[in-house]
């Protein structure tokens, strides 16, 4: 009688141990293997799951390679004092080259019933912003932006009331753009020069520029891509008696060289 309820016990012992693996086999998880969160006890796909790491774009002031550069006095010669209180700055229709594929931002925002990408990235600050995921692992050649709006594209949108509020061009054209003038600004620059407060509008260049990189991401973790303003080259030429209207033309000037990318 003893043997037949330890034989009984091993049998359910067993039995419950095989439903178990059976169960543990049939897990649904992520099986893409250049996802975040890969399930390697998973054996069946599960439905949009997978997780991927963000792709970020960056934005750092400089002055000289000296980070945090915003708020520091700049001596001027003549002994007058520059100092950069805030930029904003606005960055669309980004493309990534690398060796094996071209890579654009996916998000989209809808605008009377069509969608549209939503590449657009506005600085208010120095800062990194994720503006979508990615897959993939590449060597990163070339990175292409425009600076600014596309004035022909962005006019299309019109009436701006439409775009989704909670996207990167909403927000662009909430601060950069002027309807009474029907003006676009790549750029608004606050300065205190020679003890006066000051904030300026740069008009749009509406110009695409090229940067080249040689930067590998590998699978699985975050692209991040960085640029650069340097302070130095923005401020060149700059002399304290000079006017807004003279500000402005000679910061647009320099604006283009003073931008690199890491």
């Amino acid at each position: 009688m003893e043997g037949k309820n330890s034989l009984h016990k091993f049998l359910f012992l067993f039995s419950l141990l095989f439903i178990l693996f059976a169960c543990e086999q049939t897990e649904d998880g992520c099986l893409d293997l250049l996802s975040s969160n890969y399930g390697f006890d998973a054996v069946s796909e599960c439905e949009e799951c997978c997780e991927y790491p963000d792709f970020k774009i960056g934005l750092g002031i400089i002055n000289d390679t000296i980070e945090n550069a915003l708020n520091d006095t700049i001596v001027l010669s003549g002994g007058d004092t520059l100092i950069f209180k805030n930029i904003e700055l606005l960055f669309s229709e980004i493309e990534i080259e690398g060796i094996n594929d071209t890579y654009k931002i996916l998000d989209s925002i809808e605008v009377n019933d069509l969608y549209i990408k939503d590449d657009y990235v506005y600085f208010q600050s120095p800062s990194t912003k994720i503006v979508g995921q990615t897959r993939l692992e590449d060597t990163i050649k070339t990175v292409s932006v425009h600076l600014g709006f596309n004035e022909t594209t962005v006019s299309t949108y019109k009436p701006f009331e439409n775009i989704d509020n909670t996207s990167q061009l909403d927000l662009a054209l909430d601060s950069l753009y002027f309807d009474d003038e029907e003006i676009f600004y790549f750029s608004r620059i606050q300065i205190e020069l020679a003890d006066s407060i000051r904030e300026l509008n740069l008009k749009n260049l509406d110009v695409k520029l090229d940067f080249e990189l040689d930067k590998f991401v590998d699978a699985g973790s975050d692209w991040i891509i960085s640029f650069n303003l340097d302070l130095n080259k923005l401020r060149d030429g700059i002399t304290s008696d000079m006017t807004n209207e003279l500000l402005i033309e000679t910061f647009e000037q320099n604006f283009i060289s003073s931008l690199s990318i890491k």
